[in-house]
């Protein structure tokens, strides 16, 4: 395949070389842009919580990025992902009481 024949997102010519990995910039935020995505892509997360343990994350680790804004698209749409399946998660030990629909008063934290 020839890499050229690839464009970005936003129309531009992709780059002929891979551009280098640095470390993330520790005044790394989130812009207008960015989070216009994140209301539109993840709309049930903090944008600003998930933004600050993403930069905690990758300051702590020193690993190495060539594009640090789809890094953190990448993070959002996981998180995103976690968080949907821990609302559906079962509780940890998977027990649940026998409830008595019959004698059932609506209070979950009662026991039948």
């Amino acid at each position: 395949m020839n890499p050229q024949s690839y464009e970005h997102i936003d129309g531009s010519a992709a780059p002929t070389e891979p551009p280098p990995q640095t470390v993330i910039p520790s005044d790394f935020t989130l812009s207008e842009q960015m989070r216009a995505w994140a209301a539109k892509h993840t709309p049930a997360l903090d944008a600003d919580e998930a933004t600050e343990a993403f930069v905690d994350h990758y300051l702590s680790k020193g690993e190495l990025r060539a594009d640090w804004n789809a890094a953190w698209r990448s993070w959002m749409r996981t998180r995103s992902r976690w968080q949907a399946e821990k609302r559906q998660a079962p509780t940890s030990s998977g027990f649940q009481p026998f409830r008595n629909p019959a004698e059932d008063d609506g209070d979950p934290n009662a026991w039948a």
